[in-house]
């Protein structure tokens, strides 16, 4: 049976970058990397480019984000209601109880808001129930965290977030939501389906000096296109023949043109208001109104 041997060096994080740009890392050896300038902060052990945990203060390595705590080793087990919060004396993520967590937050400083109430010590004979009836004035949607659980103000009364009948609620409409989600895209693809496969009628207009015989007739979707043929040969006078072809042959549906005929065009109009401009502008300014006139004579 083979043996494998995996040999051990110690070194700076600069001295094992300095490998990785050589391209002389062995991946059959375990690198301890320390932090000459902070060597309290312990450090960094990889074997060949793997990390396999560390406590440096380095960007470059160890947990730097919640998706690298795959890599770090926790002594605390988690329970169901347990989550992690960072300690910054022991510099490392630690695992405590919800209640355990807020009391620290508290303990801080940390402001929850106006529509958080938190309170994890009750009095002696205090109830939950009791505790939540003193809050004044709650609105919808107002938060109270009362001996580690969560309670919601639906308006009415106050519910708690932690009954298991809420939490199958939520988890039922969760799976709804995925359902309707699922149905959703299912109705969209048969729509797209049906309406790709319904007979859409199109427009083809031929080009001047185009005809019939220029169609070809074994185009897919001919059977779906309107072809508009200029009646006198040519596409720039806006009339056209309408033809569809029906069982082998081209069939004649009608005639199709613009008719602009007692429209006025752009340059008639501006010839128009032009000579207008000029006859106004010709009359004498010494003539008197006919409303001047009608007011001297009425006030003889």
């Amino acid at each position: 049976m083979a043996v494998n041997f995996v040999k051990f060096q110690r070194g700076s994080e600069a001295a094992y970058n300095a490998l990785k740009t050589n391209n002389r890392v062995d991946p059959d050896t375990l690198y301890f990397l320390y932090d000459s300038a902070n060597p309290e902060l312990g450090g960094d052990l990889y074997l060949g480019f793997t990390l396999i945990g560390g406590t440096s203060s380095s960007s470059s390595s160890g947990a730097s984000t919640l998706r690298d705590l795959s890599d770090v080793l926790l002594s605390e087990t988690l329970s169901s209601g347990m989550i992690l919060q960072y300690s910054t004396a022991r510099n490392r993520w630690v695992s405590k109880s919800f209640s355990a967590a807020i009391d620290d937050l508290k303990n801080s400083g940390y402001s929850f808001g106006s529509n958080v109430t938190v309170e994890t010590a009750l009095a002696e004979g205090q109830t939950v129930n009791s505790f939540l009836n003193t809050i004044s004035s709650p609105s919808e949607g107002d938060i109270a965290i009362v001996a580690g659980n969560p309670y919601v103000f639906d308006g009415t009364n106050w519910v708690s977030l932690m009954n298991p009948s809420v939490l199958d609620r939520v988890s039922t409409l969760e799976s709804e939501i995925a359902t309707i989600k699922s149905d959703i895209q299912t109705i969209r693809g048969e729509i797209d389906t049906k309406i790709a496969a319904a007979n859409h009628l199109t427009y083809q207009v031929l080009s001047s000096g185009e005809s019939l015989n220029d169609i070809d007739t074994t185009a897919a979707d001919i059977s779906k296109t309107v072809f508009l043929v200029p009646n006198d040969g040519s596409s720039t006078d806006n009339m056209y023949y309408e033809y569809m072809y029906i069982n082998g042959e081209f069939e004649k549906l009608g005639s199709w043109e613009t008719n602009l005929n007692g429209y006025v065009t752009t340059n008639a109009l501006d010839t128009a208001v032009s000579n207008l401009q000029s006859q106004i502008n010709a009359i004498p300014t010494n003539y008197v109104t006919l409303s001047k006139y009608n007011n001297e004579i009425g006030s003889l």
